[in-house]
């Protein structure tokens, strides 16, 4: 399998990707493309091969980029009460595939998900145990050593119940809504990641995309108790049912949390950080594609 272009992102160190890799996400039939993808989210893209497309396969050319106030439409929903937002019914699903690094470069690795056959409630247990306690939060530390096993039972064998009810009923005796666990759980979930989806969407139309399953990770690095970030990735895939327009990528979203106890969302980027093709997917085709993506990469 060759690789057509291959360029590294000069600010994304490479732990950053790496559980991605971990994860196996690669496939031996797709060109795999990692693509330079630099602070120009404000170019306008320009197709060179306009002339050539066929227009029916795939849709309108876009000619501007449609930006929405990333970091304002996110923190925006992130402010919302805890009670409002789906961490309860994303965070059981999201548990398993979220890694929590320590230091700025992630040379330790306090929560990795386990290798072996763990329980929903071991990866959720996992999360909010590591979160508390290396942000040094001793009290919800304490509470939810306290309480969790009221409401969970670790065991492959137990019972199966409504986790989001349980986690529901949990954070009303472990109350988070104005604490750095609480306001990092708060980017974990699918409403802090809207307004990416929505900008992709918006800019994408010609080229649409859909969901590749369980592709979602999160991400969260804790550089210190009073600096955090949050990063979401997901890969997509080609909806266009044409063999000759079929493609994969990989987004990227990260939000960054700052000051005592985690008050400030001060950053939110969007970044697509790589893209994929079958073999067979015509050069000219890719050029159209990679072009399209441009102000993302």
């Amino acid at each position: 399998m060759g690789c057509c272009w291959s360029r590294k992102r000069k600010d994304s160190p490479s732990d950053e990707r790496s559980p991605l890799l971990r994860h196996g996400e690669s496939r031996s039939n797709l060109v795999s493309v990692v693509i330079s993808t630099g602070d120009r989210a404000g170019d306008t893209p320009h197709n060179a091969w306009a002339d050539k497309v066929n227009k029916d396969s795939v849709g309108s050319l876009k000619k501007s980029f449609q930006a929405i106030d990333l970091l304002e439409n996110t923190a925006s929903k992130w402010r919302k009460n805890f009670d409002d937002l789906p961490v309860c019914g994303d965070l059981p699903r999201l548990a398993r595939s979220t890694i929590i690094l320590l230091g700025e470069k992630g040379s330790s690795h306090p929560s990795q998900p386990p290798e072996g056959t763990y329980t929903v409630e071991m990866h959720v247990h996992r999360v909010l145990h590591t979160l508390s306690r290396e942000l040094g939060e001793t009290s919800v530390f304490d509470l939810l050593q306290q309480h969790f096993p009221t409401y969970f039972v670790m065991d492959n064998n137990a019972q199966q119940y409504d986790m989001r009810a349980q986690l529901t009923r949990l954070f009303r005796v472990v109350p988070v809504q104005s604490t750095a666990t609480g306001r990092v759980l708060k980017c974990i979930n699918q409403s802090c990641i809207a307004g990416a989806v929505l900008t992709l969407k918006m800019n994408l139309t010609a080229i649409p995309f859909k969901d590749c399953n369980n592709s979602w990770k999160v991400l969260v690095r804790l550089i210190s108790p009073e600096s955090v970030l949050v990063t979401h990735t997901k890969r997509e895939r080609s909806m266009n049912m044409d063999p000759l327009w079929q493609f994969e990528f990989e987004w990227r979203a990260r939000m960054r949390l700052e000051g005592q106890g985690l008050p400030n969302m001060t950053e939110v980027t969007l970044h697509i950080t790589r893209v994929m093709f079958p073999s067979s997917t015509p050069r000219e085709h890719r050029d159209i594609v990679l072009d399209h993506m441009r102000p993302f990469l």
